[in-house]
């Protein structure tokens, strides 16, 4: 939670946003019992599985995992971050976002650069509309077949061919010239003889504004109308306090919803190429901003998206990038697709010569990653021997040994083979010592971020341990039982052991777990996700007709009957007297007769 917000006033707008409210503003809800559901506005399905429960105030979609409360839905369906949510929802709750002491100023002075970052793009725009040396930018859009709607509605300006053009802008404007250095508009110049300390960062250049994901623009990309050995083809903002080009993708704000509509999205190299595909209707194209793609841009895909689609240019270098770019969305848990187009086209070249029917049947024929991998390593090495194929084999394996997704692993591993003649146990015998030397060198490396992953690995007897206590927080005994017979580090998951934490240090100081928990979630969501999702759970059929407390004996028991099997097959043969007293555990705990079980769990735990 920001700390610029007190935390009464975020309750005080989580209070008057009422859930179902806020999501039937979006969604069509149609009421079931005491709750509501929908078709999920996060992935594609034919049958409702996203529901709201009014009296809990979340929501959570038993098909793909999305859950929370109502701010964590406007993040996910507006794509903001909490910040942007809070201001939606006070906007909605008629509340004054009202600052903490000494919190205004860093705010202040960014709503101050974002400012000026829009009045500079407007200012680009009317330059290329009525400036007569502007000529040869309008004439270069005309040749590129940009038309002028096209134009309008990417915000393209055009930079006058002068040294002072944003002084005269600022003068005009009574604006400090420290903070359109700031915005990386101006440099200051080491001249002593020059006139003004400062000029222009852009001039004579297409200005292509670059637009965070809420269509604030944050940024600029000049492209040069004559370029020379001297003069760089394209210039771009420098990293300021609202631009990070690592973690931006062109026309992003533009193509979020339909990458969440498709749940994929089309990566191209440039801005034309994203600009022409917009323009053909697939408007799921973004770009990287003067960079190569990044974990972050990886992390903002994943929020959207299931899969990507690379079309990068055929050359070496765009096949090259494309393999590199590959393994790195995967690494984050997405599909990916490489689209090849013909030699010497991009995506712009080619839709104007085939239209939107040709590159759709380019996309519809994009192949794996592995299958585009081996084809061009196959195009530049000889596979028919053994050296070649070796090299091929062991680059392919580095790829797919880049998912976290077994089940996608298996697949690639699947294509390799087929394509490569090799037996598919072969190349899973070096895939697992590649996993496992890689494992070693990078210890302590935590999962990617996004979605429901880790929400969907939860051990069962986790989740239903998680169910019980979150339902029975005014049941002493069960809560009591948990606190006293199962340590925190018996919870294999992380998400669980952080909500049994929070229920127990509910329990001992009166607050509400989930106000606990706010303020301990992460960006991703997963906590929030996994809260709603154990809060929405049905209890299985013999726990619902038990009470909480002997349900969570039970369940203790199975806890501690997995903890003593893992620790018995992982013993050395050399260590048969405890493998015995496990083996004897093992055999009383079977019984599930409570008394012998809580005998044996605090015998264990004072060791």
């Amino acid at each position: 939670m920001p700390s610029m917000v007190p935390k009464r006033v975020v309750d005080d707008i989580r209070f008057r946003c009422d859930i179902a409210d806020v999501i039937g503003s979006y969604l069509n809800l149609q009421k079931a019992g005491g709750s509501f559901k929908a078709l999920c506005p996060f992935h594609k399905e034919k049958t409702p599985s996203f529901h709201v429960n009014p009296q809990r105030q979340i929501f959570h979609c038993f098909g793909c995992g999305a859950g929370g409360d109502v701010f964590r839905f406007v993040m996910l369906h507006e794509s903001v971050d909490f910040p942007g949510a809070l201001r939606l929802l006070a906007q909605r709750a008629g509340v004054r976002l009202e600052l903490e002491e000494g919190a205004g100023t860093d705010s202040s002075h960014k709503d101050q650069l974002y400012s000026i970052h829009h009045e500079i793009a407007e200012f680009f725009q009317r330059c290329l509309k009525t400036m007569k040396e502007a000529a040869s930018a309008r004439a270069y859009l005309q040749k590129r077949r940009l038309s002028d709607q096209i134009v309008e509605s990417f915000g393209i300006g055009y930079a006058p061919d002068r040294w002072n053009a944003m002084e005269g802008w600022a003068g005009r404007k009574k604006m400090d010239m420290d903070l359109l250095e700031e915005a990386g508009l101006v440099l200051r110049s080491d001249k002593p003889s020059a006139k003004s300390p400062w000029y222009d960062r852009f001039r004579n250049r297409i200005m292509f504004p670059i637009k965070d994901e809420q269509g604030r623009v944050i940024a600029f990309s000049g492209r040069a109308l004559e370029t020379d050995d001297k003069t760089a083809k394209y210039v771009n903002s420098p990293e300021t306090p609202l631009f990070h080009k690592s973690r931006v993708l062109y026309a992003i704000d533009k193509a979020r919803k339909a990458i969440v509509e498709a749940r994929e999205a089309i990566l191209c190299e440039g801005q034309i190429d994203v600009i022409r595909c917009h323009e053909a209707g697939f408007i799921n194209a973004v770009a990287s901003q003067g960079t190569a793609f990044t974990e972050d841009h990886a992390r903002v895909i994943r929020r959207y998206a299931d899969s990507v689609i690379i079309m990068f240019d055929a050359d070496t270098a765009g096949q090259d990038a494309a393999v590199k770019a590959a393994g790195l969305f995967m690494e984050s848990g997405l599909a990916v697709r490489v689209a090849s187009l013909p030699e010497d086209e991009d995506p712009d070249s080619f839709i104007l010569k085939r239209g939107a029917d040709g590159f759709r049947s380019i996309i519809g024929q994009a192949a794996s990653a592995v299958q585009f991998q081996i084809r061009v390593l196959s195009e530049r090495d000889n596979v028919r021997n053994e050296a070649g194929l070796m090299r091929t084999a062991r680059a392919v394996l580095q790829t797919i040994g880049r998912s976290p997704n077994a089940v996608q692993r298996a697949h690639l591993v699947q294509e390799a083979s087929e394509r490569l003649n090799i037996p598919p146990s072969a190349l899973q015998d070096d895939l697992r010592r590649s996993l496992r030397q890689t494992r070693r060198a990078e210890a302590g490396i935590s999962e990617p971020e996004g979605g429901q992953g880790q929400a969907d690995v939860v051990p069962p007897e986790e989740l239903e341990i998680c169910v019980h206590l979150a339902r029975a927080i005014d049941v002493p005994a069960a809560i009591d039982i948990v606190a006293r017979y199962l340590p925190l580090d018996k919870f294999s998951d992380p998400l669980a052991r952080t909500l049994v934490q929070a229920i127990l240090h509910a329990v001992e100081t009166g607050r509400d777990f989930q106000d606990i928990l706010r303020d301990t979630d992460s960006p991703s969501g997963e906590l929030d996700a996994f809260v709603a999702r154990v809060l929405m759970a049905p209890l299985k059929l013999r726990s619902a007709e038990v009470s909480p407390e002997i349900a969570v004996k039970d369940l203790v028991i199975t806890m501690w009957k997995k903890t003593f099997e893992r620790e018995r097959s992982a013993l050395p043969e050399s260590e048969s007297d405890r493998c015995a007293q496990l083996t004897y555990h093992l055999n009383r705990l079977k019984a599930r007769n409570w008394e012998d079980a809580a005998a044996i769990i605090e015998s264990e735990m004072a060791v």
